[in-house]
């Protein structure tokens, strides 16, 4: 049973990642926020435009969206059309979604390689932004890959769970996880 226990360590751990990335998330949002208020404000009432604002609120924005992905995913709380699933009868079902989310490992892990590569492409050669903050891409583009990072790990650990009879969504401030037979 000692595997047993690595398994639900490893399932542990990449929660907690998963809500650290959600937390990261959230800061991220809330420096878009601030960003975009102190743009308005000094438009307003100074006629100075912070010319990277806006270009780096959109850079956050998509490291956002995907650093709280895998904790979306977890909670069950991403966008999901369950209609298909919940005609079927519940072994098909299960077999159905396993092989969705299979098949949406596969195009995360790729879309974090992709990323990885720009981003590591993009450190290497020093690639900078065409707008005129003329900022470094890279460690905008690493939050991206962290976020795709996070998202495949809580995709691997949805279907461990499924192999498993465990619920893999689990909502907060629900009844604790339960094994499903």
């Amino acid at each position: 049973m000692r595997g047993t226990g690595r398994v639900k360590a490893l399932l542990r751990g990449i929660d907690r990642l998963c809500v650290a990335g959600s937390a990261a998330a959230g800061a991220c949002i809330a420096l878009v926020v601030v960003m975009v208020l102190t743009e308005v404000v000094c438009r307003k009432f100074f006629s100075l435009s912070l010319d990277w604002a806006w270009e780096w609120a959109t850079y956050l924005t998509a490291g956002a969206f995907l650093l709280a992905a895998g904790q979306a995913l977890r909670v069950g709380q991403h966008v999901r059309v369950r209609l298909i699933l919940d005609w079927l009868p519940a072994p098909l079902s299960r077999i159905v979604d396993m092989c969705a989310v299979a098949v949406s490992l596969a195009l995360a892990i790729y879309l974090t390689w992709a990323i990885g590569h720009l981003t590591w492409a993009a450190h290497v050669d020093g690639t900078r932004s065409f707008q005129p903050s003329n900022s470094l891409l890279w460690p905008f583009q690493a939050v991206v890959t962290v976020g795709s990072v996070l998202f495949s790990a809580q995709l691997f650990a949805y279907l461990v769970r499924q192999f498993r009879g465990e619920p893999p969504e689990h909502a907060p401030g629900s009844e604790p996880l339960e094994r499903i037979d």
